[in-house]
């Protein structure tokens, strides 16, 4: 198996319930309106409100 020499570590996810667009997309390293195509492709992904 293949192996990325640039593995990015990612922030530890703080301890709350809920989160912005903008936090989730810093998390997870994409960009916000990729979360948002997400949420309309997938009906497993319903942000709250």
């Amino acid at each position: 198996m293949l192996e990325s020499k640039h593995k990015k570590v990612l922030p530890p996810i703080p301890t709350k319930r809920y989160f912005a667009i903008g936090e989730v997309s810093a998390l997870c390293d994409l960009k916000p309106h990729v979360l948002r195509y997400w949420e309309q492709e997938f009906p497993q992904l319903k942000p709250t409100t």
